[in-house]
């Protein structure tokens, strides 16, 4: 892996933020627990002495594990500061249900250096729900941080949210939009406000500096084709030459294979590790 690096104090801080609301502190193994930092004995003569570092172990499928904790912090880490949320930090491409859709993601990640220098992006489409758009979106956006690359994944009410707020944070929230590598945005939809023109204006302004400066844009919705280009015709003319289209059909997966084992991993007292 060559994960990213940070940026700045503030990024870290975000980070130590986003963990401690979660309730396992940033040091911490999400996965098993450990603490993997040296551990020290202190003396009363106020010597201290290394022995050595705590790792633990984990339950998934049956199996118990050794884990690489420094690993699954790091990964944590950066995720967070991606906007990943833990679900989907810890969904497994092996368990991906749709073979035409993996392959073409996995075509799309193969050709990475050819697809930044163009701006390509993808945009994961299908009116039915829970049929694997976010978890696909995420598991791309997740390769492409352990490659190195800076990846911001934003729901799109919270996009729609942070265009309408005109204070300090969602400006730089903004920037941050704007200039990212890769953009992740979940469930487009259209804005559900009386100030709709201005919205489609504000996004148009953020699509065509990425579409213009070759920054892929990676994109969900239940929206069709049709819907998209009457909701918003221009930014979806700026977007479709830059993105390829993958139409996922099927049932609902939350509520019937995750749902069951979501439900097993829990009675069998398991985890699933970050991938």
């Amino acid at each position: 892996m060559n994960l990213p690096r940070l940026r700045s104090d503030a990024e870290y801080d975000r980070a130590v933020e986003l963990a401690r609301m979660s309730g396992v502190p940033l040091s911490r193994c999400p996965t098993c627990g450990s603490n993997p930092e040296k551990v020290r004995v202190a003396y009363a003569d106020g010597t201290a002495e290394a022995e050595g570092r705590e790792y633990g172990t984990y339950k998934y499928m049956g199996e118990v594990y050794e884990c690489d904790c420094e690993t699954q912090i790091q990964l944590r880490k950066h995720y967070l500061l991606a906007g990943i949320g833990e679900q989907y930090m810890r969904l497994d491409w092996a368990d991906y249900r749709n073979d035409a859709v993996k392959r073409d993601v996995e075509l799309y990640l193969g050709k990475w250096d050819a697809i930044r220098r163009n701006g390509m992006g993808i945009e994961f489409g299908g009116e039915a729900l829970g049929v694997g758009k976010t978890f696909a979106a995420t598991y791309v956006a997740k390769e492409l941080i352990k490659k190195g690359v800076q990846v911001l994944f934003v729901p799109f009410l919270e996009f729609l949210s942070t265009v309408i707020r005109d204070d300090d944070e969602s400006r730089e929230r903004m920037e941050r939009m704007r200039r990212v590598t890769v953009l992740v945005v979940d469930e487009l939809r259209p804005p559900r406000t009386e100030r709709q023109a201005w919205f489609g204006d504000r996004f148009e302004e953020l699509v065509r500096h990425r579409t213009n400066f070759n920054l892929p844009i990676i994109t969900t919705t239940n929206l069709t084709e049709d819907e998209l280009r009457t909701h918003y015709p221009r930014v979806y003319s700026l977007m479709s030459a830059k993105h390829i289209r993958l139409d996922l059909t099927g049932q609902d997966a939350r509520m019937s294979w995750i749902a069951a084992q979501n439900l097993d991993l829990v009675l069998n007292d398991e985890v699933r590790p970050i991938t």
